[in-house]
């Protein structure tokens, strides 16, 4: 995730994260199999990201562990 460009759409593979964190994360959303569109880089390094109606924000060193397939990129 953390080499995508804002407005790629992205399908979650894997979330590669403590356990606690995890949970954390499913419960806001971010799972494998979703899609997600990363709507913006935020001011303190990480992306934000758009999960249907939702968003949410993600720091640059979790943003490393979450593995991403591209779908769309809006930015070409």
């Amino acid at each position: 995730l953390a080499d995508c460009a804002i407005g790629v759409d992205v399908r979650v593979r894997a979330v590669n994260v403590e356990r606690e964190f995890l949970l954390r994360l499913r419960e806001m959303g971010l799972r494998a199999g979703i899609p997600v569109r990363i709507v913006q880089r935020a001011g303190f390094g990480g992306w934000m990201l758009a999960i249907g109606a939702s968003r949410i924000a993600v720091d640059a060193s979790t943003a490393k562990l979450i593995d991403v397939e591209v779908l769309s990129d809006a930015s070409r």
